[in-house]
């Protein structure tokens, strides 16, 4: 195998060569040079190899260099003050700015957590050199609220690749328009107001709290603000006391009255909001003395989760197999008989048990949930559902009995359908004569 044997004199002229490369390292070229001599045995080529590896290793030496320098330049803009950086984020709810995209900026939605992925984005460059720079504005306005938009990197490289179209009157504009959008979002929820109904009375003989906290963790975000609460607490009244129901329903009536038009003449009377725990024809009762101030927004205590909040649902959402409620009306109506509702939420009630009560001239109609338990409330939609099923149930029995005294009620419910009942009556309904279960026995009560 022949080689080409390079001279010193050769070795020289292919390091000379190279020194276009070498020039911009001065510990560079006298290593190539000494290398060179030393190795003269070597081929040409190798030399030329050697040339080729230093020509990829000073490229990518000059990009590093190049990105460190970047990264410093970065670093030399002037930082942010928290305060500055807290206050966008409130101004813009934490969501991007942009136009029409509104993306959360603190939540990812495919892994499930909690991080912060925001860019604070300058209108006025932070820097002279940068998009939309300016060297008179950029100095002053570089750490100023008003100079910042809160973005998703998305579209903080967008509005940073075209500054004509990016202009610095543009974004201004967007950040003007969409702040004040949320401040007349805000304003508006600020301005609903509540007043806060709180019912109680002895459970197997024990009072049950009703705290404020839990209350206003409810009503939000609903509602902004309690305006007042009107505390109905008649946890003096014995339970288990034979007159128990009667001497608390006597006093419901006059102190519900003169609460709401003691508020209806001074004008602070605002959407009522109810938190009621008690006996049930109690619940009913306090019901019927709410028919009259509209629509009150009523709440469920939940067992399961020790929440007075509904869950939250779509507006339009469908109620699943597992939490309908129907209506199963008796195989035949005679206007002789007594007609019953018998609903079944909490527990089932027993047809043996309401016949044994009655007798067994009956009719009756058995307002069913698909799986009754204490926990069966989840969804305020339940609660409607259960409105448009009693509703059926009085429009049927109406229609069999035109000349009637009174509808017999055995309910096994929660409270908030104890009160909706009460609310479903009217002076031209015929008279609610309410069971109680007390034992193994369902007692008569109340005449609503």
């Amino acid at each position: 195998m022949s080689f080409n044997i390079a001279s010193n004199t050769d070795c020289a002229s292919v390091c000379s060569r190279s020194g276009t490369l070498t020039q911009r390292s001065t510990w560079f070229l006298p290593f190539i040079r000494t290398l060179s001599c030393m190795m003269c045995p070597i081929s040409i080529s190798f030399i030329c190899i050697l040339k080729q590896k230093t020509r990829y290793f000073l490229r990518g030496h000059f990009v590093r260099q190049k990105k460190v320098l970047v990264v410093h330049r970065k670093s030399g803009r002037p930082s942010i003050p928290s305060q500055a950086r807290r206050d966008l984020w409130i101004n813009a709810a934490g969501r991007c700015e942009y136009p029409g995209c509104n993306k959360l900026l603190g939540f990812d939605d495919v892994e499930q957590i909690e991080i912060n992925y925001s860019n604070m984005a300058h209108i006025v460059g932070a820097v002279p050199g940068g998009p939309r720079g300016n060297s008179t504005l950029s100095p002053k306005l570089a750490t100023r609220i008003s100079n910042l938009m809160l973005l998703c990197p998305k579209h903080n490289h967008l509005i940073d690749s075209d500054e004509n179209k990016y202009t610095v009157e543009f974004l201004l504009k967007c950040k003007r328009l969409r702040e004040s959008a949320i401040r007349n979002l805000f304003d508006k929820i600020g301005a609903q107001r509540t007043t806060v109904i709180k019912f109680r009375t002895l459970i197997h003989g024990s009072p049950v709290a009703i705290p404020d906290a839990e209350i206003l963790l409810a009503v939000l975000p609903h509602t902004a603000s309690v305006q007042d609460v009107v505390d109905a607490d008649y946890t003096e009244f014995q339970d288990g006391s034979p007159d128990f129901i009667s001497s608390v329903n006597a006093q419901i009536a006059p102190r519900i009255q003169t609460e709401i038009s003691m508020r209806n003449h001074s004008g602070t009377l605002y959407p009522i909001s109810v938190f009621a725990i008690g006996r049930v024809p109690c619940l009913m009762t306090l019901g019927k003395e709410l028919c009259a101030t509209g629509a009150p927004t009523i709440y469920q205590f939940h067992r399961d989760t020790k929440s007075w909040c509904w869950l939250d649902e779509e507006p339009d959402r469908e109620i699943l197999p597992g939490e309908g409620i129907s209506l199963v009306g008796p195989p035949t109506s005679d206007s002789r008989s007594i007609p019953v509702v018998a609903v079944s939420i909490t527990d089932r009630v027993n047809q043996d048990e309401i016949t044994a009560t009655l007798g067994p001239n009956v009719s009756i109609y058995n307002i069913v949930a698909s799986s009754p338990d204490f926990n069966f409330m989840k969804y305020r939609s339940q609660l409607a559902k259960f409105a448009d099923v009693w509703n059926k149930a009085m429009r049927e029995i109406h229609s069999t009995w035109h000349q009637i005294s009174y509808v017999a009620v055995f309910p096994a419910v929660p409270v908030s359908v104890a009160v909706q009942m009460g609310m479903f009556h009217v002076q031209a309904s015929p008279v609610l004569r309410v069971y109680d279960k007390q034992g193994n026995n369902w007692i008569q009560t109340i005449d609503i």
